[in-house]
């Protein structure tokens, strides 16, 4: 599928998700929550973004046949725990942002203790996601290990320790943690949910953790050369900081070296986990190409 048609793909994808958003902003729980927060979990989590995670549990979510109800209630419990993790790594405790999917960051729109309590608030919320969704134990375990410490939530603590490193090993690590576990998610849990044979989950959470790094390496070549109206937060910031990145291990030139290499090998895993899936094969492509 060329880059076009995969854009194309994305799109509509992406609109569904947000029509979906849009439509259950007044979901129960948000309605239980005191006005002032629920104004700070809205403002971030409507503000838009790319929504790739929610799109690649929409399509791996359609491959194992899973109704679009219960795949649009799959992508919102990944989709809020990103959000959360976003408002987390803007605070000045961490990244210190001010920018953020084009708009300011929660703690400049509100102030940080109302911005800490939305995330917390949407930690939640994804969890009764999965639920309403009717996951079973292992599918919601299995989201636990991905997010909390030995996954994404790790993977932030990793980052913040790697600061002022240079080693490439701590590196890998971290963006295994980080980006990489919440893209294994992506792919992996509507695997889990139909309960699937476990060759097939093995794929898919391998598969969907090296996609997570290769979107890390793409991620970084972006903040290096992109533009603030590209990207929709602030360029160049992982560059002027402490913070450890592809490009200051590599360079720009072997990062792109790097990601060639590696799309190519998720090219050949795509083929084999997901058979005359246009999407999937060309998305490795498609990541390395991405301009935001």
């Amino acid at each position: 599928m060329p880059n076009a048609e995969i854009t194309d793909e994305f799109e509509f994808l992406r609109s569904q998700f947000n029509n979906y958003l849009s439509k259950n902003v007044g979901f129960d729980f948000l309605n239980k929550y005191p006005e002032g927060l629920r104004q700070a979990v809205l403002y971030s989590l409507l503000a838009g973004g790319k929504r790739l995670r929610p799109v690649l549990i929409l399509c791996a979510a359609k491959f194992n046949n899973i109704s679009e109800e219960n795949a649009l209630k799959l992508a919102f419990a990944l989709e809020a725990l990103h959000t959360y993790s976003l408002i987390h790594d803007d605070l000045p405790a961490m990244d210190n942002d001010d920018l953020r999917r084009g708009m300011p960051t929660s703690h400049r729109k509100f102030n940080e203790a109302t911005a800490i309590l939305a995330g917390d608030a949407l930690q939640a919320a994804a969890f009764q996601a999965l639920a309403s969704a009717g996951a079973s134990t292992r599918a919601i375990q299995y989201f636990c290990e991905v997010v909390g410490g030995s996954g994404m939530v790790g993977g932030q603590f990793m980052d913040m320790q790697g600061m002022n490193s240079s080693s490439a090993m701590l590196l890998r690590k971290i963006h295994l943690r980080k980006t990489g576990r919440l893209l294994e998610a992506a792919i992996s849990l509507p695997f889990i949910f139909m309960n699937k044979e476990e060759h097939q989950i093995r794929r898919a959470r391998n598969f969907g953790l090296r996609l997570g790094v290769l979107f890390q390496m793409a991620d970084d070549l972006l903040d290096a050369t992109g533009n603030a109206e590209q990207l929709g937060k602030s360029p160049g910031k992982d560059l002027s900081s402490d913070k450890l990145t592809y490009i200051k291990i590599y360079g720009i030139d072997r990062t792109r070296t790097l990601c060639r290499l590696m799309s190519q090998r998720l090219v050949k895993r795509a083929k084999i986990l997901f058979p005359n899936s246009d999407f999937f094969i060309g998305l490795p492509e498609w990541i390395i190409t991405r301009k935001k």
